[in-house]
């Protein structure tokens, strides 16, 4: 049969273990590549001046004899040749034993041929597979199958084109010991196998799961309202069975949606959160408001007992990663301490027997390497983690399409058969690029293409597109924990003021004890707004991470000043009562126009009224003032003319302290003030007497006791 010398790529060649000169017959083609049945050329390397093996020039003579460079002699295990001494007979030996080994017959890619000559005729054996008439082979297994998982087997014949196609498909695998690929059976997969002809009539597109009807998700003892949006998550979380992404923008409820499947889905009990430290209490306030029936357990730091039974779970992420323990171990040099993980009993194991399991503020799994995203999404194939519970609902606000890299350890325990593996994954949508020290995963590209692929397992929700259901402005209370030094500090003091006040006659009050009791207050209030600043500040950075610009309201100097530290990497600016007119216009100018500004920081009535801050959507109280007026009039502050979003309000309030006492105290009078047309402002002194009143009463009432 006709043949050709033919001359390869040298990394194709080292990677296959072929020789660089070939002389071979083509058996079949395709568009991209050839079937070659023959083997390496001695002659025509020699002829060449170069190694058959590597493509090197050849220089000495014994090498210019074997037509083989040294360095490659050994890849024929012949490191003992010595060149210089070698006969003829040698030399026809070594010959016969290089033919011999080095055989070609396999597909090669047309890419990788870097020449072609003319070559004497060849034999080829008679009964060669690849001569072997269609109509003689042997019957094969259908081209596709259909398994008992969801999947489907394709076999064809070596195909470049074929392979090329399949390899688009998300979450497709190749079976090396039984040489069959299989892919899931989606529509993607079926479209492909059409594309390609290798569609079986009983292999047709899957329908994509519906969500059940409305008046079929049972929303009775439901405490709160859904909107029309979350609802349709709710809806959207029924069809992927519990195992979904809302990836709504901060504001729009992600967590009542989460809340309603829960709800609606008693067979999915025990569920666990996972969440901020800074956002287990509200998870805790908002379920006894929205599902009242649950039972709900907070597991705090250093739990190391049984947990008692309760249908809600709630856990931040900070005590998953610490559940490892610190170990002495004697190493080569000495005593060293290392952490292993708590063996499963107790608490943790309690947890991987959940049923559900809702990650708040998912993005915080965003690093593969860390011990949370570990222990929570996976470590290694031996040891259990919380990706084994069957339900998982993610929830995050971060805008995912222009960090991609983020979400892939969650996307990809979700839908592990429709995302794919990290390395496709990064260089398709992450714009990898090998910086000269590694790789760099942070850029994004194809984002519509990986906007669509998302779609089968998020559900994303914008502002401005729900606009019509959100109301103008919306007010939320956020309960913080005091850290533990503070709360103990915190109790005596209340202690102590409430001991000093049973010895006041409330009929008789004179202004030095109104004037004490004040200041009393004011300790107070500072006191637990330091016990929650670490809790607060947590979920100030989170909040901006996730939704851009800030408008905080503090009251002393000393809290505004510490904002301005704390977030020194935000650009913040400030206005208080120590800064002028022009200083006040220029922070706002600032904040109005300057991107890199995230952050306005603001005395509740030196910058509660006359500006105009549209810039931003939220506005975060991180403490209290004394009359419901002035935290109106803050509020206002982005709801002004030029505002294309709803506003959102904050209330990060000390749980357990006075001001619980004082936000209890200002939503009661605000609704007064509401349902009078007329009414004028409530005084601060009218707020510190009920306030007084009310601690002198729980005074009188532990003296009794």
């Amino acid at each position: 049969m006709k043949a050709h010398y033919y001359t390869i790529s040298g990394g194709f060649a080292s990677r296959e273990r072929l020789p660089i000169i070939i002389q071979a017959t083509e058996l079949a083609e395709t568009a991209k590549a050839v079937y070659l049945y023959g083997g390496g050329s001695i002659e025509h390397a020699r002829r060449v001046g170069k190694c058959c093996r590597c493509g090197r020039p050849l220089t000495h003579p014994g090498s210019i004899a074997l037509g083989i460079g040294p360095e490659c002699l050994g890849n024929w295990d012949m490191h003992d040749i010595v060149l210089d001494s070698m006969t003829q007979a040698d030399i026809d030996a070594l010959t016969a034993k290089i033919r011999a080994q080095q055989k070609v017959d396999s597909w090669i890619p047309k890419a990788v041929i870097l020449n072609k000559e003319d070559a004497p005729d060849m034999a080829v054996p008679a009964d060669h597979r690849m001569l072997q008439k269609a109509t003689e082979a042997k019957p094969t297994k259908p081209a596709v199958e259909k398994t008992n998982d969801g999947k489907l087997i394709v076999r064809f014949p070596y195909d470049p084109e074929k392979i090329a196609a399949i390899k688009t498909v998300t979450g497709r695998r190749w079976n090396s010991e039984k040489k069959f690929w299989t892919v899931p059976h989606t529509g993607q997969a079926v479209e492909v196998l059409k594309r390609i002809g290798l569609d079986t009539p009983e292999i047709s597109t899957p329908e994509m799961p519906k969500a059940p009807n409305r008046s079929e998700i049972n929303m009775t003892g439901f405490g709160r309202q859904l909107m029309p949006f979350q609802r349709e998550g709710v809806e959207f979380l029924f069809s992927k069975n519990g195992r979904a992404i809302i990836g709504s923008e901060m504001g729009l409820g992600k967590t009542i949606q989460a809340l309603a499947y829960i709800h609606a889905n008693p067979d999915k009990l025990p569920a666990l959160v996972i969440c901020p430290a800074s956002l287990k209490l509200n998870w805790a306030r908002e379920a006894q408001i929205a599902c009242p029936t649950l039972s709900i357990h907070i597991i705090n730091g250093g739990t190391q007992y049984q947990l008692p039974k309760a249908d809600l779970y709630i856990i931040n992420y900070d005590i998953v990663a610490d559940k490892r323990e610190k170990k002495k171990v004697m190493g080569p040099k000495g005593m060293k301490t290392i952490s292993v993980p708590i063996p499963n009993t107790g608490w943790w194991n309690s947890l991987t027997h959940c049923k559900l399991m809702v990650l708040d503020e998912a993005h915080a799994l965003k690093n593969s390497k860390t011990n949370r995203t570990k222990d929570i999404l996976g470590r290694n194939a031996k040891q259990r983690c919380l990706s084994s519970i069957p339900h998982i609902v993610a929830l995050t606000g971060t805008p995912i399409l222009n960090r991609p890299i983020e979400i892939y350890p969650v996307v990809k325990t979700l839908a592990p058969a429709e995302i794919p593996p990290f390395k496709l994954f990064a260089l398709r949508y992450c714009n990898a690029k090998h910086n000269g020290f590694g790789w760099d995963f942070s850029g994004s590209s194809n984002t519509e293409e990986l906007n669509d692929l998302l779609k089968s397992v998020m559900i994303r929700h914008l502002k401005k597109d729900v606009l019509e259901d959100l109301p103008e402005k919306t007010t939320t209370v956020i309960p913080m924990e005091l850290d533990k030094k503070t709360a103990l500090e915190y109790r005596k003091a209340s202690a102590d003021f409430i001991q000093w006040l049973r010895g006041i006659n409330p009929e008789k009050v004179s202004a030095a004890e109104r004037a004490e009791t004040l200041v009393q207050f004011q300790a107070l209030k500072r006191l637990a707004a330091r016990g929650k600043w670490e809790s607060m500040m947590e979920w100030v950075k989170d909040t901006l991470d996730t939704n851009g610009k800030l408008i905080l309201f503090a009251v002393h100097h000393e809290a505004i000043d510490n904002l301005m530290k704390t977030l020194e990497g935000y650009n913040p600016v400030k206005i208080d009562g120590r800064d002028n007119q022009e200083q006040r216009q220029s922070a706002v100018d600032r904040f109005q126009n300057d991107e890199a500004c995230k952050v306005f920081v603001g005395n509740i009535k030196a910058a509660g009224v006359g500006l105009t801050l549209t810039a931003a959507d939220t506005v975060v109280f991180t403490e209290l003032g004394w009359t419901p007026g002035e935290h109106a009039q803050a509020a206002n502050r982005p709801h002004r003319i030029g505002q294309k979003n709803a506003v959102s309000v904050y209330y990060l309030i000390a749980q357990g302290t006075i001001e619980e006492e004082i936000a209890a105290l200002l939503d009661k009078k605000q609704k007064v003030l509401d349902a009078v047309l007329d009414g004028t402002e409530t005084s601060q002194e009218s707020l510190l007497t009920e306030l007084f009143t009310k601690y002198i009463n729980e005074s009188k009432k532990v003296l009794t006791n």
